[in-house]
């Protein structure tokens, strides 16, 4: 028997810098994954931070709304809105300083503004005569807070038909 070897002249290293250079590239697939996998995190956090401040401005604009004294006859005074929340009494609005937000919960509250504008007609195709209603407009400033000093404001308008 004879023993034969072949010796292959493949000791230049291209396997090597081959396995090397897909190394590399998978690498830097790698690095941009986390990169993007970071910023979409953040992106959808603050997402939610804006979305619950949102919605505690939104708890302020239904708050108004359930309560009539803020735009019922005791709130018809153009150069002083009504505040809101009050601590001693929530269901009464405040004309002076600035009232404490009022907590929802996990770093969540709102306070706002009821503001009187002025007197007019009932809009048209509204069902009121104009000869006897009045329409008495208000704008309404609802600041909703959130974690991390997030903050939301929501402008609207409204009326309420009178006499």
């Amino acid at each position: 028997m004879t023993n034969r070897s072949t010796i292959i002249g493949n000791d230049s290293g291209s396997v090597t810098m081959l396995a090397l250079m897909i190394l590399v590239l998978l690498t830097l697939m790698g690095v941009s994954g986390i990169n993007t996998s970071s910023l979409e995190l953040r992106s959808a956090t603050n997402d939610h931070l804006y979305k619950l401040a949102f919605f505690g401005a939104d708890s302020a604009r239904a708050y108004v709304m359930l309560n009539s004294d803020f735009y019922g006859a005791q709130n018809i005074d153009t150069t002083t809105p009504h505040l809101f929340p009050n601590d001693s009494d929530p269901y009464v609005p405040i004309t002076a300083g600035t009232p404490a937000p009022f907590n929802l919960g996990d770093s969540q509250s709102f306070s706002g503004s009821v503001q009187y504008n002025r007197e007019g007609v009932p809009p048209r195709g509204s069902g009121y005569d104009t000869s006897k209603f009045r329409s008495h407009q208000y704008a309404m400033t609802c600041t909703g807070n959130g974690p991390r000093n997030t903050e939301v404001r929501i402008e609207a308008g409204f009326y309420r038909i009178g006499l």
